[in-house]
Order: structure tokens, then sequence, then C-alpha cells
């Protein structure tokens, strides 16, 4: 399914958007990221209508936990394909502090005899929280690392409770992965991909 997209918006939308002046950024299973060549601070995010509709949505009610977005418009080669133009997200360094508070959480559950639960980053509430900053803690890490660490778990667990019922009101299910997330100029996390 997703190389079957990705060649029809190789054949229906390369002319239109002009690729010889901007690149892949990256893609999805239903749509593709390309860079701005006009402003850095900028992408167009590119796939069928339904589920761009479905996403944007999500986004538009909350420009603070999730990407800006700044217009949409259909495709003039293909109008079941929507162009949506968003604030462009540092992705780079969000995956790597995603996948360390996911390695936490997967050590903290392959103790789960000592602490007698599991947690999973998409269901998670204050009590799992404190149970991973508990583990943290009991780890015995560097006093300076033990503070980063749990800071970085607080923020990060704190953003996922919060947009977790956001997108669920929307979808069944949460895609929860390094590469679905960036932080913003002021450091600020958001989704980019629901």
């Amino acid at each position: 399914m997703k190389d079957f997209i990705k060649k029809l918006l190789r054949e229906h939308l390369v002319d239109e958007l002009s690729t010889t002046n901007k690149c892949v950024f990256g893609s999805g299973a239903y749509h593709t990221v390309y860079t701005s060549a006009k402003n850095p601070n900028r992408l167009y995010k590119v796939g069928l209508g339904n589920v761009v509709d479905e996403w944007v949505r999500i986004f538009n009610a909350s420009p603070n936990l999730f990407p800006k977005v700044y217009r949409v418009f259909p495709s003039k080669k293909n109008p079941r394909y929507f162009i949506v133009e968003i604030e462009k997200l540092n992705t780079t360094y969000a995956e790597q502090d995603f996948t360390t508070v996911a390695e936490i959480s997967g050590n903290f559950n392959r103790t789960k005899d000592t602490y007698n639960d599991r947690i999973y980053l998409s269901e998670l509430d204050e009590e799992k929280v404190g149970k991973l900053i508990q583990f943290i803690k009991d780890r015995r890490y560097a006093e300076q690392e033990t503070n980063e660490l749990i800071n970085l778990v607080t923020k990060w667990c704190k953003y996922l409770i919060t947009i977790t019922p956001l997108i669920q009101e929307h979808k069944e299910y949460t895609d929860f992965h390094g590469g679905n997330f960036g932080y913003d100029n002021n450091g600020n996390i958001k989704a980019i991909d629901v």
C-alpha cells in the first residue's frame, strides 16, 4: 500500500510541486513530505484528501501541540490529493529524546516482576509516570544524568498524556514512534503525524 501511494504521488504530483526545487523531507504510509524552496521553516505534506482531513482537523484544533497549518489546497493534477503547508520541526533531536523515553519504558517493562506493572506510552497516567521516575531513581545513575532523565521523561509523558485523548477522538489508535515527533523553535514537542 505504501509503495502504491508513493508511486501515485510521484506520478501525479511531482510536476506541480516542482520537486526540482524541493526535495523529499520524509514520508509515511499515506503521505510524502517535501521541503519548501522558498521558506526553510515550512514543509509541504501531500496525501489523499480523506487522510489529510483527519489530521488537519487535529492539527488545527491544537497548534500548540501539533505543527501549525498555514494552508491546505487541492492538487491541480489530481484533486483527490491535498497539499498542506505546515510548520517545519526539528525531528532529529525529538526522535532521539523519544527513543530514550521509549527505551526507559521498555526497560521498565522488562523488570515487571520487580515493579508489578507494564507501561505503554500510549496508555500513560500520572501514576505510571511516577513509576517510571522511581525506576530511573532506582537505576542509580549519576545525579546529573538522573535529573536530566527525569526531566526528559516528565516532559514527554505529560505531552503524550495530553495528546492521546485528542488523537483518540478521531482515531482508534495512537501511532507513537520517534519519527512522528519534532521540536518547534521554542523547544516544544509537537506530533507531526497521528
